[in-house]
């Protein structure tokens, strides 16, 4: 407790000293100096004087009866308020010994006997302005500490709510993390029902099953909470301190889940305010700090920042599979009609229904060419629709690449001969089998070597396969136009092309083709690379595990 007779806007000195006639005198000192002065005569009076003034120094004579000065000044330094008060010993001992062990029970300075009288004042002014420098620096550094603690604990918060792309899973976090971080029982969020207008609980934390049960009944129509709302969305974080007075919080969401004392802070998506989340206490009222406060708006601004990503996320994925299924419909519808329009071809060039001249043959084979340019486009969209919806099956056995390689060499023969290029397929005599789908590596394989055909004029194209590491590699070269370092970046996704501009591009195709090589790989448990240089060529380089992967199931992926 502080006694509060003198004006404080001085500093207080409390004179310590069972010499009358020195107290006299330094107070007389002090007092032409501007400072007010209180005085006791021993050690003993020094302690508890020292409790109700909270003086701003202490002058402290060392030879003193019962308690003398270095006594006094150790008890001082053990108390609350003494820690880091200026004490001053008076002293007529000039050894050296009674120096040091001034210092060691904690005295700030020292001032002999007989006293300089006009110094003094001066002593105990530049004294008391350390005395508040090193307070300000403490002060600064305790603000500092506080700062480094709440910037370190928000970024561990940032990193567990953002590192989840679920809203359940980032809510049940929220619980968690607020309650823990914040020092509550328990924690809760209430989410805003579009179709009902109300607000209900949707996740928790320090709640036991039976009391989660039940509250999970509980709602909040809108309409009653509009205006605790609107404060809420614009400080983002309110308190309740536990008494009515201080309370903003409706009581409707605080009753019923028996809260004495809580914090609410908005639920953001976007600039939408989408909930309330609520951390508090059952059983005491808390008082909650500048710092809780502080804490409680880093959160809340992290926990925006999850729900938005998974917003985003979410709608990426429903656009993703509202594509794929329309991909799939309308490649289906196309199919159909196509497939009858390439069997009345073959019974025209049958000549079923009469005989055709030279002219009406090349005719119909330059509408075979097209309509299965055409077919090849439907089968690699619906293909694309089954992996991103997972479910393209695989169908895995055990595989020799060299026969493998032959009878792709074979099948791809009338592509060549069109083409006036060459086809050349090496396999080293030792190669491993691998645990694969045949199906589908052959896909992949003429993907790749249908794609250096496409942008390779004259040459050859080779097809070699090597043992490497625990599998088998499989690389494509062509002597193409090659590939430019910024399409590189992009050549596996889906609808990308090396040439991007569509109105000038020479050659045909849609960029799927290399986008089903990387899916299809991701199947078998392989992975594609590829090396280029524009002008001269490129080599894609598949590599496959003689054993797939068990985790390398179909999974959807957002486009």
């Amino acid at each position: 407790m502080t006694d509060t007779s003198h004006n404080r806007r001085q500093p207080l000195i409390l004179v310590v000293d069972d010499g009358m006639t020195i107290r006299l005198l330094v107070r007389e000192a002090l007092e032409q100096a501007g400072f007010f002065v209180e005085e006791v005569e021993d050690g003993r009076q020094a302690l508890t004087r020292f409790q109700h003034l909270s003086p701003d120094i202490v002058l402290l004579d060392v030879m003193m009866p019962e308690l003398d000065g270095f006594q006094t000044c150790a008890a001082l330094r053990q108390m609350p308020s003494g820690e880091h008060i200026p004490i001053v010993m008076l002293t007529g001992l000039e050894d050296e010994g009674s120096i040091h062990r001034a210092y060691e029970v904690g005295a700030t300075d020292f001032i002999t006997k007989p006293i300089n009288w006009v110094l003094l004042g001066h002593r105990v002014r530049y004294l008391l302005r350390a005395s508040r420098a090193f307070a300000e620096l403490r002060q600064n550094e305790e603000a500092l500490r506080q700062e480094v603690k709440i910037s370190t604990t928000l970024a561990q918060v940032g990193r567990e709510l953002t590192s989840s792309l679920a809203t359940p899973v980032i809510l049940e976090r929220l619980c968690q993390l607020t309650a823990a971080v914040l020092g509550c029982e328990s924690s809760h969020a209430l989410l805003w029902n579009s179709e009902r207008d109300v607000y209900t609980p949707v996740a928790s934390w320090g709640y036991s099953s039976q009391q989660w049960s039940t509250l999970q009944n509980f709602s909040a129509p809108r309409p009653t909470l509009i205006p605790f709302l609107r404060n809420l969305a614009r400080e983002e974080v309110i308190t309740q301190g536990g008494t009515p007075m201080q309370s903003r919080i409706p009581d409707s969401l605080l009753v019923p889940f028996g809260l004495r004392s809580a914090l609410c802070l908005v639920l953001r998506r976007g600039n939408e305010v989408i909930g309330v989340q609520t951390v508090g206490a059952r059983e005491s009222s808390l008082q909650f700090t500048p710092q809780q406060h502080r804490l409680a708006l880093g959160i809340a601004q992290f926990a925006a920042l999850a729900l938005e990503n998974a917003r985003l996320l979410e709608q990426a994925e429903s656009a993703n599979r509202l594509k794929s299924d329309f991909l799939a419909t309308v490649s289906h519808e196309l199919r159909t009609p196509l497939q009858i329009i390439l069997g009345y071809k073959d019974l025209l060039l049958e000549q079923t229904f009469g005989p055709l001249t030279t002219e009406q043959i090349e005719t119909l084979r330059r509408l075979e060419r097209s309509a299965q340019g055409l077919l090849e486009l439907i089968n690699n969209t619906l293909q694309v629709g089954r992996l991103e919806a997972g479910q393209l099956p695989v169908d895995c056995k055990e595989v020799e690449v060299a026969p493998l390689l032959t009878e792709l060499q074979n099948e791809m023969w009338d592509l060549f001969q069109q083409s006036g290029l060459q086809l050349e397929c090496l396999a080293d005599p030792i190669l491993p089998t691998v645990n694969t789908d045949p199906n589908k590596l052959k896909v992949v394989i003429k993907n790749l070597v249908g794609n250096a055909v496409k942008f390779t004029e004259k040459g050859t194209i080779s097809v070699v396969a090597q043992a490497k590491g625990e599998g088998v590699e499989i690389a494509v070269t062509d002597m193409g136009t090659g590939i430019s370092t910024e399409d590189l970046a992009v050549i596996f996704e889906a609808f990308r092309q090396g040439e991007q501009k569509v109105l000038t591009r020479r050659h045909g195709g849609v960029g799927l083709g290399l986008y089903i090589v990387r899916r299809m790989l991701e199947l078998l448990g392989g992975s594609v690379s590829v090396e280029s240089v524009l002008g001269q060529g490129s080599t894609f380089r598949i590599w496959l595990p003689q054993q797939r992967p068990s985790l390398a199931m179909p999974i959807p992926v957002a486009a």
